[in-house]
């Protein structure tokens, strides 16, 4: 192995092939090594110790296609590549263990080969994906999330629309473990990309119809992938993520005309919460777009601009936050001067929502309570009959329907009016966060004469 390995440059490349001939032989070899001692914990654990066995399967596994000549490398040869997905599955399944995990010194290695980057590994698994046009074990690759440098905070958009493209081509080859594995992994994207893109291309790469067409096959496979969980996380996180406006908006362009057949979709609980979802949203979308550009994107945000009232065309958005447009460079620098330099940083750390997401998060509630307000009227005067709380309008947006829950919030102080605050509940990122800057006065709220739909404070 020493001396065939590309690593250590003893060995010239083939002209035709490139290194496909020793790549193939070194992991022949580590099979042969490894799969006698599979039973044996520690003479297998003794051998990936005391050798360089760790290392090479590793390097290869990511240089894989940097070691083929450029021609070979359009169409791989399909055993070295299943060889080399093999290997690093046996390096991940120690002994008799039942369930994968990534040992210290192969996450070492792996760090090693990709240069620490997580994006280069992430583009790894997306080409390994796409080679094995037969499935066999991918499911080691979102067990590599677990290493805290190999962490993925941001994945590219092609290995993106790689990944969806090879979960429909295992749909269509009925590979069923295949499918829950690359569900499984762009779960994990979209957990853990900072800024939601990971949701927004897979939709756009068609995530959903490659979904729905797992009502093409026979019942039985739909089911066991439910009980695996992997096709409910996509789809919980698609939901959540529909409460974001880039989101939403490649849902609706993609799916508003070409949805496929509703009630069928609605059979399916995983695919239902996603339709139910898109539907609620819908309406708020529509309308923070129009409000969006009449009270945010035209305005300058410097409160002593001549031009406060109304701009012509777009202001310029400050490229850090993008929650404050402006009307010139002039009126940019003064406003950052003046306090914009502090809320500026404050939204940078809010992580990954934006403030456009935040607008549509409110619509998404006010339209909730809107269309809920005969009943809230009813809990309201149930759980305040004498008229002496402010209350909460605590609204889900984690349901596929927003839900509301009234709840007290203080007494009325002397000379206070009474009022209601409405809380809004989404995902950001891993956490639950809340938005609580909407309210209403409840005595109008009762009455009926005041719409709630109010432009943010």
């Amino acid at each position: 192995m020493d001396l065939l390995h590309p690593m250590n440059g003893n060995v010239l490349p083939d002209p035709v092939v490139g290194h496909h001939e020793e790549c193939y032989d070194i992991l022949q070899m580590v099979e042969g090594l490894m799969k006698p001692l599979l039973y044996k914990p520690a003479q297998l654990h003794d051998l990936l110790q005391t050798t360089r066995i760790v290392p090479y399967v590793v390097d290869i596994w990511v240089n894989l296609l940097r070691y083929m000549s450029r021609d070979f490398r359009k169409n791989p040869t399909m055993g070295l590549v299943t060889r080399a997905n093999n290997a690093m599955h046996l390096l991940l399944t120690p002994g008799d263990a039942e369930e994968l995990y990534v040992p210290r010194n192969v996450a070492d290695a792996i760090l090693r080969a990709t240069g620490g980057y997580p994006r280069y590994l992430c583009r790894v698994i997306a080409s390994y994906g796409k080679m094995l046009a037969v499935p066999t074990s991918t499911t080691f690759t979102s067990d590599v999330r677990t290493v805290p440098e190999l962490a993925l905070s941001a994945c590219p958009r092609n290995a993106v629309y790689r990944l969806v493209g090879f979960l429909d081509a295992y749909i269509t080859l009925k590979a069923w473990s295949a499918v829950q594995s690359a569900c499984g992994y762009i779960a994990v994207l979209f957990t853990v990309m900072q800024d939601h893109r990971s949701i927004e291309w897979a939709i756009n790469a068609g995530l959903f119809t490659a979904l729905a067409r797992l009502l093409d096959h026979a019942l039985a496979p739909s089911d066991t992938l439910l009980e695996s969980g992997a096709v409910d996380e996509v789809t919980t996180k698609l939901c959540q993520g529909l409460n974001l406006w880039s989101v939403l908006h490649a849902f609706d362009q993609m799916h508003r005309d070409h949805l496929p057949e509703k009630q069928t979709l609605r059979a399916v609980p995983y695919l239902r919460r996603v339709v139910e979802s898109y539907e609620a949203r819908l309406p708020a979308l529509d309308t923070a777009r129009s409000r969006w550009r009449r009270t945010v994107k035209y305005c300058c945000a410097y409160d002593e601009c001549p031009t406060r009232g109304r701009l012509d065309a777009p202001g310029q958005a400050c490229s850090g936050c993008r929650t404050a447009y402006y009307c010139s460079k002039s009126c940019q620098k003064r406003h950052w001067q003046a306090a914009h330099r502090q809320s500026c940083a404050e939204s940078a750390l809010h992580g990954q929502v934006e403030s456009r997401d935040i607008f549509l998060i409110q619509r998404i509630s006010e339209l909730c309570i809107e269309n809920n307000r005969t009943d809230l009227v009813t809990r309201v005067r149930h759980l305040d009959p004498n008229r002496e709380q402010n209350l909460f309008f605590k609204v889900d947006c984690l349901q596929p329907v927003p839900r509301v829950v009234v709840l007290s919030d203080s007494l009325v102080g002397p000379g206070d009016i009474r009022h209601v605050r409405i809380v809004a509940t989404y995902k950001d990122g891993l956490e639950k966060a809340e938005y609580n800057k909407s309210f209403v006065l409840l005595d109008a709220f009762e009455n009926g004469d005041v719409d709630i739909m109010m432009p943010p404070e």
